[in-house]
């Protein structure tokens, strides 16, 4: 039975409705990397518990949380580090990597006396004037390694930023991007494959960089809304069998017209509210719209949708100024037409033309997921109704 975890990380019988995505991500791994993309708590660290809970065809899974990364020496420590938990994995290691053996033994004579160290800042000293040449010789060790393996990526982008604040200049940043790409496509590279995921976009970086193609590797698989309504409805009724609850065939309708495209996250934040505020253990579609306007789209539920604004810092400050001006405006029209997008972005930034700069940014709005492009009538619109809802109660005028 599913639980309302609103938000988090959820694994096992909680991990709902997303079979389908699982199998691709597998099938792609196969033969590429993968890129999975989507908004901040719609599910892809989950997904990746996933794929690490429940490993195909005797692969190999490792899971590693990039965002505490501040330089690359980082990366090489925290892939390392991670290696450590299996005593298997490290001791083939040590007896094809001579360097990782003596930085190993450099790190464990501290622990096997009992002190109190830590073991990545013990690694980093040790790594930090050959991070590449050992970082290369872990992953073309491990092509050697019986097994498949995969290796999981998570907040990737979150790291590159953290690059980008502290005391790196861009030319360095791009220089490891460069040298991750270089070990990738090695002919060799066939056992180890890599999924990234991240909450913001890391084509924003990329671009921003100049080094769009150091990911041409990666296979993109969005992590968005149930794939059909019939989901969306089995989704709710185990959320409110959980708690108990009763709810009609037109009180899930109604969830599902408020929140738009069938997205697990925000059916799951309207969901919890009805539960916590229904006195009564039937509810009406009539309780479910006013809690809908007065509760999820109310002060009380600001948080679940006010990194959507505030994660526009990451643009620069023209494309920030122009990004909230169009996201304002879509919200009181509901959609504009290609050309009426650029005539805004031209009036607000003050350029004669820049049809570069004004493509740049919408691609952006479209990979962090504010917007889509509707194809057949060349226009713009929220990238989900309860978005819009919400942007235009904080953010129209």
């Amino acid at each position: 039975m599913t639980s309302n975890i609103v938000g988090t990380v959820v694994r096992g019988s909680d991990f709902f409705g997303r079979e389908d995505l699982i199998s691709q991500i597998w099938e792609k791994l196969r033969t590429t990397n993968v890129l999975l993309a989507g908004p901040r708590r719609f599910g892809k660290t989950s997904v990746l518990y996933n794929l690490l809970d429940e490993p195909r065809d005797e692969i190999k899974v490792f899971h590693i949380d990039l965002e505490p990364a501040k330089e690359p020496v980082d990366f090489v420590v925290t892939l390392l580090d991670k290696l450590r938990e299996d005593q298997k994995i490290m001791n083939f290691l040590r007896t094809g990597v001579i360097q990782v053996k003596e930085i190993l033994q450099g790190v464990e004579v501290h622990l096997n006396v009992g002190e109190d160290v830590d073991v990545r800042f013990g690694l980093k000293e040790r790594l930090k004037d050959n991070w590449r040449e050992v970082g290369e010789s872990i992953l073309n060790r491990l092509e050697a390694h019986e097994q498949n393996l995969v290796i999981l990526l998570d907040e990737f982008s979150m790291m590159i930023e953290n690059f980008l604040d502290g005391r790196l200049q861009e030319n360095e940043v791009r220089e490891f991007l460069l040298w991750f790409r270089r070990l990738r496509i090695d002919p060799s590279m066939t056992r180890c494959k890599f999924v990234v995921a991240s909450s913001v976009s890391i084509d924003h970086y990329l671009s921003k960089l100049g080094v769009i193609a150091a990911f041409n590797d990666f296979e993109k698989v969005v992590v968005g809304e149930f794939e059909d309504v019939k989901t969306a409805v089995l989704f709710l009724e185990e959320l409110f069998k959980r708690k108990r609850w009763l709810i009609s065939k037109q009180g899930i309708r109604k969830i599902l017209e408020l929140v738009g495209p069938p997205i697990p996250y925000f059916i799951q934040v309207l969901a919890s509210e009805v539960i916590k505020q229904c006195k009564k253990k039937r509810v009406t579609p009539k309780a479910i719209e006013e809690i809908y306007h007065n509760s999820v789209l109310g002060a009380s539920c600001k948080t679940y949708f006010q990194h959507y604004y505030d994660r526009l810092k990451h643009y620069d400050v023209r494309s920030e100024r122009a990004a909230k001006k169009l996201l304002r405006e879509l919200s009181l029209a509901g959609n504009f037409e290609r050309d009426q997008c650029y005539q805004m972005f031209l009036k607000e930034t003050q350029q004669q033309a820049d049809i570069d700069g004004f493509n740049n940014l919408m691609s952006d709005l479209e990979n962090d997921f504010y917007i889509r492009f509707l194809a057949e009538t060349n226009s713009f619109v929220f990238f989900s109704k309860i978005l819009r809802d919400w942007w235009l109660r904080y953010y129209s005028l």
